[in-house]
Formats: structure tokens, C-alpha cells, sequence
């Protein structure tokens, strides 16, 4: 015997419940002035992302002015909507995320006792109430929400226990998504921490100095004490030796020379601009009218370096890249959020395009992928980028010529590079393994999805196909 389901509107079932729907404050309630550098984190919807919250530059509200709002802080279960442009974007609270603040731009929906929030989210993110939001959604050039429109939405709610258990199924799915995305994000935490200690800090080269008892640099002073204090802590038993293994360190020198571009760099290795150790938007051959993959500004991400929602399409212009180039975003605010992405979907002969609006970023010599996606994450390097843009307010460019500005250091032996870039190579095969993985799941979720939610599928049936995807 199926599930039986009655057909309601999200209103009625939230009203019922005891629930709600809300408009976050108005700007007449909350000015920009009111914004403090720490608070309560007012979500907005740029902070929505992939159906939760994004804490990537969310902005502060004082806990007084929370308070003078109260109605506007959220509750573990909650559903907070984008009022403005994409209107299907939503995020369920989680019961970390319980006290935030729902900031204006968005719509608060409180589901009520009679309707589980996880189910009600997913029911939300089903296809036909996406394009019921779309198509009911006011204006023509900018899609608006409000309270009426997303109470009209239509839903079809089985009983209390069977909401729950469709909501468990799909859930083993959003688990497992994000248990990897977790690994990636550790994974490409290390990555970056790695190229930043060897190429930046020059952590290998302050060892070997102190043990060598050669002088340090006054400018890397700093940073040889704080090496110096891990040390005395490891050998008090208190944190981990740090450092590398003796092969590994051996591959670095042990003492500083210094330069004219840069100061003071490990003795041996070589000092260039970017421009002329990175190949920058390399040519590449692409005809008007090929099919190739296409990746849009919207799909490079502001950490790590996975890109998404790629697709195909007749190549009519624009950049050009092939397999392993990093992608680099060139206009404001795409910079400042960190936009980076490193192309890992392509076969070697393939080349792909996107927006303009990035630039590419190409190994040269002994320089590969893991070095250069190390450089377009270092906060050096993108502060550089933003201060030599060019260009109206809003609309600045980074152009080709800030790249003979800025000077890396690097090994002239590849030895050192070599081994990087296989570290690198390591992390991200395991980054690409489940980011591939996260494609399958995702998909079998989005088409079990409907099926759950209309009764078409049951739950046993279900669960046995998740049961041979997770096998």
C-alpha cells in the first residue's frame, strides 16, 4: 500500500503548524552604517549557497540591534529564500547556524510542527516547485519574492512519520556530500598551507640555516623565532616535530641571498616576474563553432579549487584554456572573492572556453599546475592583482602588464618543484575522486527526489538503490 499525501500550500501547512512567513527587515530598519566588524551574522543571499549557509564574508550585526529584531533570528529548521534574482535559492538552518540573523533581501520561513523541515526542503528543491517559484515570481528583469507568492506554493505532504523517513532517505545523500566536501576542503587547506610554508615562508630554508647555525635575514627574523619556539615545544613533547624528512630537507639550501626585486630569498633559487615564469592567457587554438566545455564566472569557486556546473556549447569567444591551466578571476568584486578554479575536467587534447572576465594561468619549465594554483591562492599575490587593477568603480579589470610586477621565488633545480607538484598531484586526485563521486550521488538524489516526494518511488526501493551506489 502507497503513501497517501495531501495536497496543501506551504501558508496553509505552516500556518496550521504555527508557523510562519516572513520578510527579512527593511533598510529602514537596518542601514549600512549599522554593520559591525564582529556580532551576529546576518545572513544575505549571497550567503546562500547550495542549500546551506555560507559563511565566506557574511556581514555582523550588533546584539543589540539582533535583539531590537528579534523576530528576524533564526531557529534550527528554518528556511531562508532569496527575495531577489535567483529565487530558488534557499538554505535550511542547521542548529549551529540557530541565532544568526535572517538580513534583508531575504524571506524567512518558519515550516510550523506539521511538516518536517527537512522534507519541506526538499520538497522546495523538487523541479516543479522551482519552476512554480520561477514562474510565479514578479519582474521581468530581476525575479522578486514575497510572502504571498511563496505561501501559494504547492506541496504534497504524507504524514508526520513518512515525511521524516523521505527526508532520512535523501539525507544519507547530503551526509555523504558532505563528508566529502569536508575532505576537500581539508585537503586543499594542506595544499595551500604547503606552497605557503616552502615558497612564501621559506620554512625548509630557516631549518636548515639554524641547524647549520648560519645567520638569519633581520627581515625573516620573525619567523625563524617562530620556528625556533616549535622546535623547543617538540622537544619538550608538547607539539609534533615540525619540518620534513632529512632527504627532503636536504633538497633545500641553508642559507639566504639577497635580491633587488624580492630581498631576501633562499640562496640558488631564481627571482622572476610572473610573466615571465607563468605562461599568462597562452594562445590556444579554438574554431568559431565547436562544441567544447564552457565554464561561466558562476561556477568558480571562492575556496579550494573545484569548478562546477560545467557545460557545452558552440565556442563564439572568449577564454580559452586547456587541461590543468588555473583560472583566475580579473574583474572586481569576482577578485576580491577569491574566484580561482584549476580545470580538471578536460582530456589533454581538449580545450575548452568561459567568460572573459578570467584570466589563465599556465605552467612554463619547471613550473607546473601545483605550484601556480599555490600562487593564484596566496594573499600576496591576489592583493597585488586588486591594487593594479585599472578601470571605472565596479567595473576594474586586472590587466596582463600587473604581472610583471610581481616577483616568486623559485628553485633552479626541479627537484623541489617536481616534488610539489606531486604532492599537489596526490590531493588533488582525492579532491577530483570525490568531487566525481559527489556528481553521482547528486544526481541519483536529484531523481529519487520527485519520485519520494510524489509517491511514484517507495521508500524501500529507495533505499535499496542508495545500497548499490554506496556499496
Amino acid at each position: 500500500m502507497g503513501i497517501e499525501f495531501e495536497s496543501v500550500t506551504l501558508g496553509q501547512i505552516t500556518k496550521r503548524g504555527g508557523g510562519f512567513i516572513q520578510t527579512g527587515p527593511f533598510g529602514s530598519q537596518l542601514h549600512a552604517s549599522d554593520y559591525v566588524p564582529t556580532g551576529v551574522p546576518c545572513i544575505m543571499p549571497a550567503n546562500i549557497v547550495d542549500g546551506t549557509v555560507d559563511l565566506a564574508d557574511i556581514a555582523y550585526i550588533s546584539h543589540a540591534d539582533a535583539q531590537r529584531l528579534s523576530k528576524h533570528i533564526v531557529k534550527a529548521g528554518d528556511i531562508v529564500y532569496s527575495r531577489r534574482g535567483d529565487v530558488t535559492r534557499k538554505a535550511l538552518i542547521r542548529k549551529h547556524e540557530e541565532g544568526m540573523f535572517c538580513g534583508t533581501g531575504c524571506l524567512l520561513v518558519r515550516p510550523g510542527k506539521y511538516i518536517d523541515p527537512r522534507y519541506l526542503a526538499y520538497h522546495l528543491s523538487s523541479p516543479w516547485n522551482h519552476e512554480w517559484i520561477i514562474r510565479h515570481a514578479i519582474g521581468a528583469t530581476m525575479p522578486n519574492l514575497n510572502t504571498s507568492i511563496l505561501g501559494d506554493i504547492p506541496l504534497k505532504i504524507p504524514d508526520l512519520e513518512n515525511q521524516k523517513n523521505i527526508a532520512r532517505v535523501l539525507g544519507v545523500f547530503d551526509e555523504k556530500l558532505e563528508l566529502n566536501r569536508q575532505i576537500n576542503q581539508t585537503l586543499e587547506q594542506m595544499a595551500q598551507a604547503l606552497f605557503k610554508s616552502w615558497f612564501v615562508d621559506f620554512d625548509p630554508v630557516i631549518d636548515n640555516a639554524l641547524d647549520a647555525g648560519n645567520p638569519i635575514p633581520e627581515e625573516l627574523e620573525a619567523r625563524a623565532e617562530q620556528r625556533r619556539q616549535l622546535r623547543d615545544a617538540a622537544s619538550r613533547g608538547e607539539v609534533p616535530l615540525p619540518g620534513l624528512p632529512d632527504d627532503i630537507h636536504s633538497l633545500f639550501p641553508n642559507e639566504f641571498e639577497l635580491t633587488d626585486e624580492m630581498g631576501w630569498i633562499p640562496k640558488g633559487w631564481n627571482c622572476r616576474p610572473v610573466s615571465e615564469a607563468i605562461n599568462v592567457n597562452p594562445k590556444v587554438k579554438l574554431s568559431k563553432g565547436t562544441v567544447a566545455k564552457f565554464v561561466d564566472m558562476k561556477a568558480m569557486p571562492t575556496s579550494g579549487y573545484s569548478i562546477s556546473e560545467i557545460i557545452e556549447k558552440s565556442y563564439s569567444g572568449g577564454a580559452k584554456f586547456k587541461q590543468h591551466d588555473v583560472l583566475l578571476a580579473r574583474i572586481t568584486p569576482c577578485l576580491e572573492n577569491g574566484k580561482t578554479g584549476l580545470v580538471d575536467f578536460l582530456s589533454d587534447d581538449e580545450v575548452g572556453f568561459g567568460s572573459t572576465e578570467f584570466i589563465v594561468l599556465r605552467g612554463r619549465n619547471n613550473i607546473g599546475f601545483g605550484y601556480i594554483s599555490g600562487l593564484a591562492r596566496n594573499a600576496s599575490f591576489r592583493k597585488h592583482c586588486i591594487q593594479n587593477m585599472v578601470g571605472s568603480s565596479g567595473r576594474q579589470r586586472v590587466q596582463n602588464s600587473c604581472f610583471d610586477s610581481f616577483f616568486i621565488a623559485f628553485p633552479s633545480e626541479a627537484s623541489v618543484l617536481d616534488l610539489y607538484d606531486e604532492t599537489f598531484s596526490d590531493f588533488f586526485i582525492k579532491i577530483t575522486s570525490n568531487k566525481s563521486s559527489s556528481m553521482v550521488l547528486s544526481d541519483l538524489r536529484d531523481s529519487l527526489l520527485p519520485k519520494l516526494i510524489s509517491g511514484e518511488l517507495q521508500i524501500p526501493d529507495a533505499e535499496q538503490q542508495i545500497a548499490e551506489v554506496m556499496s
